[in-house]
């Protein structure tokens, strides 16, 4: 099948149809990660900050709901009115506008976790989390963008290695690397749309 054939002009500002519509339906499942290169000044920031190949520059986690593509993810300052967790339509994460790669991983979860994945997920919605400026690991009462994901997962996994941390002057903290550069997550696709 020829990918570029399925754009619709429907998707002016996001990624071309395929991937929100065939790709996402077909191929994504709650719990998935979701990694993207954001071009505003706050992106590069992350990317100076959270990534040594400064590849990405946010993450979320994707949650199908009645066949919707969410992402669940946190940002924080300009970039969040509330600087609370959100929840977005995959198309409006991707807005192609902003975004210049997104990359897709999975994590080997079984359908019970899975299910609890989504569950926690959307509690910490209903909760208004805020995001965590202060960067503390050590804390899940607020969280940012990578410590959402790490605390997820090893949530319902149990295991709090499933995910290696970074160390920072001492301070620990979850690198956007760390994501899906180790032995648990599988790339399942990425985009560049430079």
């Amino acid at each position: 099948m020829n990918w570029g054939d399925r754009a619709s002009s429907t998707f002016d500002e996001v990624v071309p149809f395929f991937l929100l519509s065939d790709f996402a339906t077909d191929s994504l499942k709650t719990g998935d990660i979701v990694l993207r290169n954001g071009t505003g000044v706050y992106s590069r920031v992350n990317r100076f900050i959270f990534s040594k190949e400064n590849q990405f520059s946010h993450c979320g986690i994707i949650s199908i709901e009645n066949d919707t593509v969410f992402v669940y993810h946190a940002l924080g300052g300009r970039e969040s009115v509330t600087n609370q967790l959100r929840k977005d339509e995959l198309a409006h994460y991707c807005n192609k506008r902003a975004t210049t790669d997104v990359a897709f991983y999975r994590y080997n979860l079984n359908g019970s976790e899975r299910n609890e994945l989504s569950n926690v997920i959307k509690q910490l919605y209903v909760n208004r989390t805020y995001f965590d400026g202060l960067f503390n690991l050590e804390s899940c009462d607020d969280l940012y963008h990578t410590e959402l994901v790490y605390h997820v997962l090893t949530t319902v996994t149990d295991d709090i290695d499933i995910i290696p941390q970074s160390n920072f002057f001492g301070k620990k903290y979850i690198s956007l690397d760390k994501l899906y550069k180790n032995e648990n997550a599988k790339l399942l696709a990425s985009f560049d749309f430079r």
